[in-house]
């Protein structure tokens, strides 16, 4: 991966397939310990049991659109593992859906994933991070996120809406040891 990331505390959101699964492979095989967050507790468990159970994979079963509960993940998560030193914002939702036939409904669901929960995922971890002097955050975009396309409106505004935070969170962290990345996938095999 580059860096020595062994013993460090890495936090993924979606951890339970596709990407954020193998994130969380790459992660412990490099010797980090992942905080491993997602809808499903069975992907979960089968992921902690995969990779070589509690001690080097936490399971979190929360969901990011849900506000209450990524507040008591946060608690939960600096009680019992401190703040962690990498946040991957990767859970995310897709539409693919004509322009007009997107609902305000389906609107608000996109967004309330790829946009607030990437919001509830960084935030309650950033003064922890600042005080600490370091810290990782990725957020997990898509090419749709730079370019639109037919049919994904709702999507790609969801992920263009992360480039906007990215950019904007770079400069206020400038000087505090935290950084910010945003990746950009185009399909992948999962």
């Amino acid at each position: 991966m580059g860096i020595d990331i062994s013993g460090r505390r890495v936090l993924i959101t979606g951890a339970s397939w596709g990407i954020g699964r193998a994130a969380a492979q790459a992660f412990v095989a490099e010797g980090s310990v992942v905080i491993a967050v997602a809808r499903s507790r069975d992907r979960l468990e089968a992921l902690a049991a995969e990779l070589g159970g509690p001690t080097r994979v936490a399971t979190f079963v929360t969901d990011v659109a849900d506000g209450p509960a990524m507040e008591a993940l946060a608690r939960a998560v600096i009680a019992g593992h401190g703040v962690p030193d990498v946040i991957i914002a990767n859970a995310g939702l897709g539409l693919d859906a004509r322009f007009e036939s997107t609902t305000d409904e389906d609107l608000r669901k996109v967004f309330e994933v790829n946009v607030f929960g990437v919001v509830r995922t960084i935030r309650p971890f950033l003064p922890g991070m600042i005080a600490r002097g370091s810290g990782r955050i990725l957020m997990v975009s898509s090419v749709v996120g730079k370019r639109g396309v037919p049919n994904y409106a709702a999507y790609s505004g969801s992920k263009f809406a992360l480039h906007g935070m990215a950019d904007a969170l770079r400069p206020e962290l400038h000087g505090t040891g935290v950084t910010v990345g945003i990746v950009c996938p185009s399909s992948t095999t999962t």
